[in-house]
């Protein structure tokens, strides 16, 4: 056999080898890619969640009321300099921490001394005591009902 013709059957056999690991390839990924996009995939996230419970306590004054997250005061008439307090407690029980505090909308007659403007952040379970207090600065009419509201806001403690 000459060395010219070894040289060609190698060559030949290099090239059909070449186009057998070609064409190989190509099945596989062909397979792997129906495979692929009929591969179900299920997840599942987790997130916390935000709950609070708000606890009128012993000392309130019986004007208040509270429902949800909001206290009321309703007063038949009073005078000039008469202070209301609602204390409270406030648990949370969620499992992200919050931070609360209770607004102060237009008081009407009354002039809001508690609470502060600062808000209070209570780790997951935690709990707080609160007090909040307002004065009649002008007398009620008598008769009639004088009502202020306040808001507990309760929020994800890193939010603005």
């Amino acid at each position: 056999m000459s060395v010219l013709s070894e040289k060609r059957g190698r060559r030949n056999y290099i090239i059909v080898l070449s186009l057998v690991m070609l064409v190989s390839l190509s099945i596989v990924g062909i397979s792997y890619s129906f495979w692929n996009d009929n591969l179900p995939v299920e997840l599942t996230g987790i997130t916390g969640n935000l709950d609070a419970e708000i606890i009128l306590q012993p000392g309130t004054d019986a004007a208040w009321s509270l429902a949800g997250n909001t206290l009321t005061l309703n007063v038949p008439s009073t005078t000039a300099g008469t202070t209301f307090s609602a204390y409270y407690r406030i648990k949370n029980m969620g499992t992200i921490p919050i931070k609360f505090k209770a607004s102060t909308p237009d008081p009407g007659i009354f002039t809001t001394l508690e609470p502060g403007v600062d808000w209070v952040v209570l780790d997951e379970g935690e709990e707080s005591a609160a007090q909040y207090t307002i004065t009649a600065t002008a007398p009620g009419a008598l008769g009639i009902y004088n009502s202020f509201s306040a808001t507990i806001e309760i929020k994800q403690w890193n939010m603005p």
